[in-house]
């Protein structure tokens, strides 16, 4: 178990050294470029570095949508861990439509919320959490 748990970290610092390498060369959003608001994924590279780092509050922050997929991955992925060490199927998750249609409402909520910030009070809400 120590060393699943250590290969994960490992895999983590691997999965952030490539996202750092891509960061200096990303491009610039169209969206954000042709209407001035966020795009429906806007803060997700943020968040996704965020949450390698283990500062899932901000990962949060950023976009919600990376924190949960997150957390529904480690769900199933647990679950199915424990159903075949123990070799019951009942403990072993499905997934469920159900979880994209909270994923979708996740990323509708964080776009409309952070736009009318933008838009009716000139908050650029990623703008203003510090930098990963």
């Amino acid at each position: 178990m120590k060393a699943a748990i250590m290969g994960y970290g490992m895999i983590g610092k691997r999965l952030e050294r490539v996202a750092r390498l891509i960061w200096p060369w990303r491009f610039p959003c169209l969206f954000k470029l042709l209407t001035g608001l966020n795009c429906p994924g806007c803060g997700g590279t943020r968040a996704l570095i965020a949450l390698l780092r283990g500062k899932l509050f901000l990962s949060f922050l950023y976009h919600p949508f990376v924190p949960y997929c997150a957390l529904v991955a480690l769900l199933l992925l647990g679950s199915h861990a424990v159903s075949r060490m123990t070799g019951n199927k009942k403990y072993r998750l499905r997934f469920d439509e159900r979880y994209t249609y909270v994923g979708i409402a996740i990323v509708a909520v964080n776009f409309l919320v952070k736009n009318l910030l933008l838009i009716g009070f000139r908050i650029d809400v990623l703008e203003m959490l510090p930098p990963v």
